[in-house]
């Protein structure tokens, strides 16, 4: 079964994974050392959210757009 790289998007095979972090009680796998070190630096801009959006994607400090 093959993962998805938080970081990148890469499909990953868990047992060749560069490296894997256990964020909230679910695994990540990641492809390389440098995707595994930006996870490391902030996790939750690349964890979703349960609405489907990651931290990062939110926009709740904007003004709404007007047509």
């Amino acid at each position: 079964m093959m993962e998805k790289d938080p970081v990148c998007g890469m499909l990953v095979r868990p047992e060749e994974a560069a490296g894997k972090r256990d964020h909230e009680g679910r695994p990540y796998y990641f492809c390389s050392i440098d995707c595994l070190g930006k996870f490391d630096l902030d996790p939750r801009s690349y964890v979703a959210t349960p609405g489907g959006t990651t931290d990062s994607g939110d926009l709740s400090g904007q003004s709404p757009k007007r047509n």
